[in-house]
């Protein structure tokens, strides 16, 4: 297998790692599929409605009749082989370009903007932290049926300067890089791709426990969580890292380091090759 490099363009501030290419292909596992058909089985969630599926369907292959438990799989994004190589762009210009001070601090998500995001009490809680901090801008990339509401929201409240509806972007890493926080208030979730490339990028993570985010998400490692109902408490854990450059350093580092032990190329490769091996060993299959 012949292997090429190029820049990782996670990397925030100091000289980018390395990331491996096969047969100059880029596999950086975190790009994002619009059209991404694979159901996440990440979640505790996910994987008890697909084992009762599986239960209630005679046409559908029981892999745990076959030795191969469902939490033995993590399935990964698939890459998208299309996108060229990702340059890095200066967060600086980038703030300037969405008219966002310098030395302002910035919560974001990435996120389709559907019913189950539940984006209005995202607005609702960016509104009561600028209460307190004044120096905060929200930044929301995607787009959905939920954006004109969101809109005349943020319209209403007075506080249209600090809020950046930035829509669909094909380049969703320079955004992530200008984040301080990745705060996330979905009612349910699988395993949410854009919240591990903002990871990768060292933003602390503030989200409800929802669908795979609880287990990704260490509470007080790589970010805070709380309970679906009790969303009024991520304003709480936004003030806190805000107020804390210490604090955000570290949930930061955990927050990359995690990313790289767990959902690297390495890691993946090293998991199917265990599943597959435990497949051909099966005489049954």
């Amino acid at each position: 297998m012949q292997l090429n490099s190029i820049w990782d363009p996670y990397k925030r501030g100091e000289k980018p790692k390395i990331q491996v290419v096969q047969n100059g292909v880029n596999t950086e596992v975190f790009r994002r599929i619009e059209q991404s058909t694979m159901y996440n089985v990440q979640s505790t969630e996910n994987q008890e409605k697909i084992l009762k599926y599986q239960e209630a369907s005679s046409k559908t292959l029981d892999i745990r009749k076959k030795g191969l438990e469902i939490r033995d799989l993590e399935v990964y994004s698939e890459v998208n082989k299309e996108i060229d190589r990702p340059e890095l762009n200066s967060p600086i210009d980038l703030k300037s370009k969405l008219k966002i001070p310098k030395e302002a601090k910035v919560i974001g998500k990435v996120a389709v903007f559907r019913s189950q995001k539940r984006l209005w009490l995202w607005v609702e809680l960016a509104l009561r932290i600028l209460k307190k901090r004044k120096d905060v801008h929200f930044l929301l990339v995607g787009d959905g049926e939920w954006r004109g509401r969101l809109e005349k929201q943020i319209s209403a409240s007075g506080k249209s300067a600090h809020f950046h509806l930035v829509g669909v972007q094909k380049e969703v890493v320079p955004y992530l890089n200008i984040m301080d926080i990745y705060l996330s208030s979905s009612e349910f979730e699988g395993l949410p791709i854009a919240m591990l490339e903002a990871m990768a990028c060292e933003v602390p993570v503030v989200a409800t426990r929802a669908g795979g985010i609880g287990e990704v998400i260490q509470h007080g490692v790589q970010g805070y969580l709380s309970g679906i109902d009790d969303w009024e408490e991520l304003e709480e854990y936004c003030l806190k890292i805000l107020n804390d450059d210490q604090l955000h350093e570290k949930l930061a580092k955990a927050a990359r380091s995690q990313v790289e032990q767990n959902f690297s190329m390495k890691r993946m490769v090293g998991d199917l090759e265990k599943i597959y091996l435990q497949v051909l060993k099966n005489k049954s299959i």
